[in-house]
Formats: structure tokens, sequence, C-alpha cells
């Protein structure tokens, strides 16, 4: 009970101690903060995964290798917001990362991919289209729409003959805000079906 106390108010001064690091860019803190990305309580692990990206850019995402706990949709936002740039040659971990077991961490690849308009992984997004989980297709949907190519109406398409009507759903909403003409006749289609 009192140690419970002492406990998570000392996880909490560690969280406020990574933020304030964080706000103050001290680089030469990372080896500290990076011993936190193992940490059992999620508000430190949040703080350090953030710290990671906000101190390192692209490269503090090496977590996601051994990341142990998903990635909240919050988290994943506030590390998105992080990421200005990737650099060259990063295709090869981002595809990686799009392999992953974890679907967090697909989602957040997925995201990553679309923010920062990565045309070169539409192929790879593209074979996520049979994803077993309808929250990573329904990403694969809105990623293709951003890299939207010549090819993107007939893959889209083809998405949406292959899967339930969540996904269906989403190819619909993407195909009214695409610059396609030829996507009013296949939602003229769908109408009259």
């Amino acid at each position: 009970s009192v140690s419970k106390i002492v406990d998570s108010r000392q996880k909490y001064t560690i969280a406020t101690g990574i933020q304030e690091l964080t706000a103050m860019h001290c680089i030469d803190k990372l080896d500290a903060i990076q011993s936190k990305l193992t940490s059992p309580n999620t508000v430190v692990l949040h703080e350090a995964q953030y710290a990671m990206v906000k101190l390192k850019g692209f490269e503090g995402l090496q977590f996601l290798d051994t990341l142990q706990y998903p990635l909240s949709d919050w988290q994943q936002m506030r590390l998105l917001k992080s990421i200005t740039i990737i650099p060259n040659g990063s295709e090869t971990t981002i595809i990686h990362w799009l392999n992953s077991a974890d679907t967090t961490i697909v989602v957040f690849t997925l995201r990553l991919i679309r923010k920062m308009q990565l045309l070169s992984c539409y192929r790879a997004v593209l074979s996520l289209q049979h994803h077993a989980h309808d929250k990573v297709v329904i990403q694969v949907v809105k990623t293709l729409q951003a890299l939207e190519n010549e090819d993107t109406l007939t893959d889209l398409i083809t998405i949406f003959n292959q899967h339930n009507a969540i996904v269906q759903k989403e190819v619909i909403k993407v195909l009214k805000i695409s610059s396609n003409r030829k996507s009013v006749d296949f939602l003229e289609s769908q109408l009259l079906y």
C-alpha cells in the first residue's frame, strides 16, 4: 500500500524528468532515456518513446523493432507529429515494420507512409490488402488514396470486392474524394446495385 504509493510517485517523477529532458533537448541524456524503453509502466514507456523520436527523429523509432506493448492511437499521433524527415535509405526499415506481427506497428507505419507521402512504398502497402485485421486494411485504403497513382482506382475496387462492409465503407469514402473521374462510375454502379 505505502510502497505502491511511493512506486507510483517514483514512476510519475521519472516520466516528468523525461519530459523535461526532452523539452530542454538534452541529447546527452539519450542513454538514460533509452533505458526506460523497457519500463512496464506505460506513462514512463510512452514518455521515453516520445523523447527518443523527438530527440532523434526517425532514428528514434528503432524501439519499434523490440516493442513489447502495443502503440495506442494517441501515442501513434504523438510520434507521427514529431517525424518531419525520413532519411534516404529508410525504405527497408519501413517495409520491415509493415511486416510486423504487431498490428499497431503496421498501422503506425501505414500512417507514417501516408504522412510522408512515401510513393516508393505503394506496392508494399498494396501487399497488405489481405491482412487479417480490418483496422490494417482500412489504413491500407487510406494510404493508397494518399499515394494515388494510375492504378489506385483498380486496386481500391479490388479491395472493395474482396472485403466486408466495414472495409467497403472506407473504400467508398476514399473514392468519393478521389481525383479519378472513373471513381464516380464505380460509385454509381454500387448505388444501382
